[in-house]
C-alpha cells in the first residue's frame, strides 16, 4: 500500500509557514509599522496558495472534494480556505491607506462573506464568531465598496503587470493561485495570467484573451476537473511561451489557432465581458 503521509507532512509545513508570517504581520501592526506589517500578510497569502496546493493533494488521495457527492467534508474544506484567506486580507485592509485599494480588497471580503453563507449549516461555535466578524467588516464598508463600485471594476481588468503597486500584485496573484487550487470553491481573483496566449498575440489586452479567461473562470473554475487542469496550466504555460517568443512559425500558427478556439468559445456563449 503506497504511503500518502508525506502529503500531509507537505501539508502541515506549509501551514506552519502560514502561521509564522500572520504572526509577524499582527507584530509588526502591533508596533504601528504597516510596511513590514503589509510585506508579511502579502507573504503569508503567498504561503497559503502553497498550502491550498498541498493541502489538496493530501486530501484528494483520501477522500473526494466535491460538494454534491460529499457534501458535509467538502463545506468544511471549503470554508477553512475561505476563513484563512478572509483573515489575511482583512490584515492587509488594515495596512492599507488608498481608498481604492482598501475597497477593492473590502469586495473580496463581501465575495467570500456570500460564498460562506451556502456553508453556515457545518460551523462550529468557532467558525460562527468568525462569519459573524467578517459579515460585520462588509456591513461595515458596504458603502465605501459601492461608492468605489467602478474603481474596483477597473482594477480587476488590470493585469498584474500593469499595476504600479507591486504588493498588491503578489496579493492578486497568490489569490488567483488559491482559486485554481480543489480547496477553494470560488473565483478570488482573475489575475489573466493567460500566458501563451499573451504572447502568441504579443498583447495582454486583446479582446480573445478576455474570452479564455472567462472560460476559465466560468467553465474551469467551477469544477475540480477544470482546477486541475488550470494548475497544470500555470506550471508549464511559461516556459512554453518564453520558447514561442523565440520561434515566429510557432507563433503565428499558434495564433491562427488561439482565434478559432476564441471564435468557437464566443459561439458557446463564452462572452468577452
Amino acid at each position: 500500500m503506497t504511503d500518502f503521509s508525506y502529503l500531509d507532512r507537505l501539508a502541515d509545513q506549509a501551514q506552519d509557514e502560514v502561521d509564522r508570517l500572520i504572526e509577524r504581520a499582527q507584530y509588526y501592526r502591533k508596533q504601528k509599522d504597516t510596511t513590514q506589517a503589509l510585506t508579511n500578510y502579502g507573504d503569508a497569502l503567498n504561503a497559503y496558495a502553497k498550502f491550498a496546493e498541498h493541502r489538496a493533494n493530501a486530501i484528494k488521495v483520501k477522500m473526494p472534494i466535491d460538494i454534491i457527492t460529499n457534501p458535509r467534508n467538502s463545506a468544511l474544506i471549503y470554508s477553512q480556505t475561505l476563513f484563512y484567506v478572509g483573515d489575511i486580507l482583512a490584515g492587509i485592509r488594515l495596512c492599507y491607506t488608498d481608498s481604492v485599494t482598501q475597497a477593492f480588497i473590502e469586495n473580496k471580503l463581501q465575495v467570500i462573506s456570500e460564498a460562506l453563507a451556502e456553508y453556515e449549516s457545518v460551523f462550529d461555535t468557532q467558525q460562527l464568531e468568525m462569519y459573524a466578524g467578517i459579515r460585520n467588516i462588509v456591513n461595515n464598508y458596504k458603502e465605501h465598496i459601492e461608492s468605489n463600485r467602478e474603481a474596483i471594476e477597473k482594477l480587476k481588468k488590470t493585469s498584474v503587470k500593469e499595476l504600479d503597486d507591486q504588493t498588491l500584485a503578489k496579493i492578486r496573484s497568490a489569490l488567483d493561485k488559491i482559486s485554481s487550487t480543489e480547496v477553494c470553491p470560488i473565483t478570488l481573483d482573475s489575475t489573466g495570467a493567460c500566458f501563451i496566449a499573451t504572447a502568441a498575440y504579443s498583447t495582454s489586452t486583446h479582446p480573445d484573451l478576455d474570452t479564455f479567461r472567462n472560460f476559465r473562470d466560468e467553465r474551469l473554475l467551477t469544477n475540480p476537473v477544470g482546477k486541475q487542469l488550470v494548475s497544470l496550466y500555470y506550471q508549464i504555460s511559461p516556459s512554453l511561451a518564453k520558447y514561442m517568443e523565440t520561434q515566429p512559425a510557432i507563433k503565428s500558427f499558434s495564433r491562427q489557432q488561439l482565434e478559432h478556439l476564441a471564435e468557437w468559445m464566443r459561439s458557446q456563449k463564452i462572452k468577452n465581458q
